[in-house]
């Protein structure tokens, strides 16, 4: 990988058109990530001649929860598995989310988190919920 900025001089880098966004979905087939959204998204790639795209990368909309919180006083009275519901039910009607990210820093947060299916990101106080993994 060129990081030093020259890149390999019988490249064509451009910016990939909405238009053409499905030439992408073998590539992230093989990857295993899900196609970003063409509307979300901007995505950059790097096409040679003779093999076409040989290196991109996409610049995407990511949905973040953060903050889940609770008035003092309503602690053991507020469900935040509820108020999960109605932000997941709103998103997964959108069909242009697959999923969200989490910042979480408590251990009782994560245990909350782990039971409503978010899944730790390694090192890191990340969390994250795939709605197709669901």
């Amino acid at each position: 990988m060129d990081v030093s900025g020259n890149g390999h001089s019988n490249l064509l880098y451009r910016i990939l058109n909405i238009n053409e966004y499905d030439c992408l979905k073998p590539i992230f087939d093989g990857l295993h990530f899900n196609l970003p959204h063409r509307q979300l998204s901007v995505a950059a790639i790097a096409e040679s001649p003779s093999e076409g795209i040989v290196g991109g990368a996409v610049l995407q909309t990511v949905l973040h929860m953060e903050p889940w919180w609770v008035k003092e006083g309503w602690k053991g009275k507020v469900s935040l598995p509820s108020l999960q519901n109605l932000l997941e039910d709103r998103a997964r009607k959108s069909m242009v989310f697959p999923g969200y990210l989490v910042t979480i820093a408590g251990e009782r947060e994560g245990s909350l988190a782990a039971v409503r299916g978010l899944v730790k990101l390694p090192n890191a106080s990340v969390w994250v919920r795939e709605f197709n993994k669901a």
